[in-house]
């Protein structure tokens, strides 16, 4: 019996419903391990450690992955970060658009396409030394927010559901895609 150890994330995306269903081992024979992770930074860890042998990222990850040597194959573009992606802001925290973020504290996964994009925000708005760029796993991002210590966060769902029920997107990936920044899947 054949075994691969496939890595995931907690997403909203098809490849969930592949793992729930288990539709992967009827179609290939393979017995499938699923082990799910943070971030796609750590999929492409586990990756070169030879954790496991297949993993779902986002651009951003695969791109720092294969920039820095490691040996990795694109197998599926699942699809353009579009609005799954945004920057949301704190009610209250007097943060009506991008320059309004200067002196204060934002949050987003290391490496990812949410931290990309956040940068490039940052960067167009000449705000990469006046804000407070803080490199959060997405379970820290959401207690950090609960806690009040951020006052904007660039992230996915689930998380970015959660804080958008005490915050408003300010930015989304499809914004930042129309000015030429693009994320996939």
């Amino acid at each position: 019996n054949r075994t691969v150890t496939i890595g995931y994330q907690d997403l909203l995306v098809p490849m969930k419903l592949i793992v729930e269903a288990a539709d992967l081992e009827r179609a290939t024979g393979y017995r499938v391990q699923w082990k799910m992770y943070d971030t796609g930074a750590d999929i492409m860890k586990a990756l070169a450690a030879g954790e496991i042998q297949l993993g779902e990222a986002g651009s951003s990850p695969f791109t720092a992955a294969a920039t820095a040597g490691q040996d990795v194959r694109l197998l599926w573009i699942c699809d353009d970060m579009a609005n799954a992606e945004a920057l949301v802001v704190r009610n209250g925290a007097g943060i009506e658009k991008l320059s309004d973020l200067r002196g204060k504290t934002v949050a987003a996964p290391h490496l990812s396409t949410a931290h990309y994009q956040l940068f490039a925000a940052l960067s167009e708005g000449g705000l990469v030394r006046d804000v407070k760029l803080l490199t959060l796993k997405p379970a820290q991002i959401r207690a950090a927010w609960d806690a009040g210590k951020l006052d904007g966060a660039w992230l996915w769902n689930p998380v970015l559901g959660h804080l958008k029920t005490s915050g408003k997107v300010l930015l989304s990936a499809a914004q930042m895609a129309q000015r030429g920044y693009l994320t996939f899947d």
